[in-house]
C-alpha cells in the first residue's frame, strides 16, 4: 500500500470521525495524514485544497449529504479518480446497489476496526494494480 497516504473524513458525527481515526491508527496504517469534514460543503472545500488518496463518506448529512458531494467530487478532474469508502448506517438494499454502482466499497456502522482495515486494503490494493 502506498505510503503518506491523504484521507479524508466527511461525517457530520464527530464521535464518528474520532472513531474512524482511532481504527487508522489501530490498524497499524504507518504514514497518513487526515483531515476531517461535518458535511459535504466542508468536504469539497477540503478537497479543493488538497488531494486525497481516500474519502470516507457519510451519506446522510446536514447541508449536503455524501451522494451529492459525490457527484461534485467526479466532475472535478484533480478528484474524479480519488476512492471513497461509504460509511453509513443506512444499509437498505437500493443504497447498497447504488453505492455498488458507482464503484465503491461500503462500510456499515458501526463496524470494527477490522472491517475498516479490509476495505481500506481492498480499495488502495485494487488503486495499486490499476
Amino acid at each position: 500500500m502506498k505510503g503518506n497516504l491523504n484521507i479524508l473524513i466527511v461525517d457530520d458525527c464527530e464521535v464518528m470521525q474520532s472513531i474512524i481515526k482511532k481504527s487508522l491508527s489501530m490498524i497499524g496504517l504507518s504514514s497518513y495524514q487526515v483531515d476531517t469534514a461535518g458535511n459535504g460543503i466542508e468536504g469539497l472545500k477540503q478537497a479543493g485544497n488538497k488531494i486525497y488518496d481516500l474519502i470516507f463518506m457519510d451519506l446522510n448529512m446536514p447541508v449536503m449529504g455524501g451522494f451529492e458531494m459525490i457527484d461534485y467530487l467526479r466532475e472535478d478532474v484533480n478528484s474524479s479518480e480519488t476512492q471513497i469508502i461509504v460509511v453509513s448506517s443506512d444499509a437498505q438494499e437500493e443504497t447498497l446497489k447504488l453505492v455498488s454502482s458507482m464503484g465503491f466499497e461500503f462500510l456499515q456502522k458501526p463496524f470494527k476496526p477490522e472491517a475498516l482495515r479490509d476495505k481500506l486494503v481492498y480499495v488502495m490494493t485494487k488503486v495499486s494494480n490499476a
